[in-house]
C-alpha cells in the first residue's frame, strides 16, 4: 500500500510513471502527484502500467507526454482497478492516449473522473 504526495518532473523511455513504473498486483491508496513526465510508452501521471494493480482515492495534476503509444492521465496502461480517482493532467500521445488511462484490458473503473486535454491518435 502506498500513501503519498509526490511533486516532481522525470523522463524516461518504457513505463515511466509519477509513482512507478508499473503497479502489478499492488494497491496505491490516498496518493496525489503533481508532475511533468515523459517517455516513448506506457507514460502515466501515476503509473506507467497499471498490471491487476488497484488504485484507489488518487489524482494527478500536470503533464504527460508519451511520443509512440500508451499515455494516460492517471496509466498509460490498465488492466486493473481504478476507484474514485481522477486526473487533470494534459496528456499527449501519438497513439493509444487518454485523459485517464492510455488503452484499458478487462477493467474495473467506479466512480473516476477526467477533466484534461488529450492530443494523439486512438
Amino acid at each position: 500500500m502506498f500513501r503519498d504526495r509526490l511533486i516532481h518532473q522525470t523522463a524516461g523511455e518504457s513505463a515511466v510513471g509519477g509513482i512507478a513504473g508499473g503497479n502489478g498486483y499492488g494497491t496505491l491508496t490516498d496518493c496525489y502527484t503533481d508532475v511533468i513526465i515523459s517517455g516513448t510508452s506506457r507514460v502515466g501521471g501515476l503509473v506507467g502500467s497499471n498490471s491487476y494493480g488497484t488504485i484507489i482515492d488518487c489524482y494527478t495534476a500536470g503533464s504527460v507526454y508519451g511520443t509512440e503509444e500508451n499515455a494516460g492521465g492517471l496509466a498509460g496502461g490498465n488492466s486493473g482497478t481504478i476507484t474514485r480517482s481522477y486526473s487533470v493532467c494534459s496528456v499527449e500521445g501519438a497513439m493509444s492516449t487518454g485523459g485517464l488511462v492510455g488503452p484499458t484490458g478487462k477493467v474495473l473503473l467506479i466512480n473516476v473522473m477526467q477533466q484534461v486535454l488529450s492530443m494523439g491518435q486512438a
